[in-house]
């Protein structure tokens, strides 16, 4: 695979994060993969999510590899701590925060287990 150009998971990738799929030598690495720095409004935290550009079909779990593309976006976002709490507090589908729906249902059932 030496040589092959990475495909990127979704379509607008390279302009969310410049050389993070193929880092050339003139590419600022630690730059490519620090997160965006914005300020998160508290009351309009999902306005500064990184999926606020991706297509909302990415994070409905299909298979491994729509889950993997959907917390590849998760990791970066500095909003990731919130919007996990919020999937857990509303039982939301699909990944959010980084972990899928079934990661999150084994966070609620540890959660109850703690509880007791």
């Amino acid at each position: 695979m030496a040589g092959e150009k990475a495909q990127p998971i979704f379509d607008n990738v390279y302009e969310l994060y410049p050389g993070c799929l193929d880092p050339s030598p003139e590419v600022d690495v630690q730059k490519a993969i620090e997160p965006p720095k914005r300020p998160v409004d508290p009351d309009n935290w999902k306005q500064s999510g990184n999926c606020r550009t991706a297509s909302p079909d990415l994070f409905i779990d299909q298979d491994d590899d729509s889950v993997a593309a959907a917390k590849a976006i998760c990791d970066l976002c500095v909003v990731r701590v919130k919007c996990l709490y919020d999937a857990l507090e509303t039982r939301a589908a699909g990944t959010r925060g980084g972990h899928s729906q079934r990661e999150r249902q084994k966070i609620l059932r540890e959660r109850r287990r703690m509880n007791r």
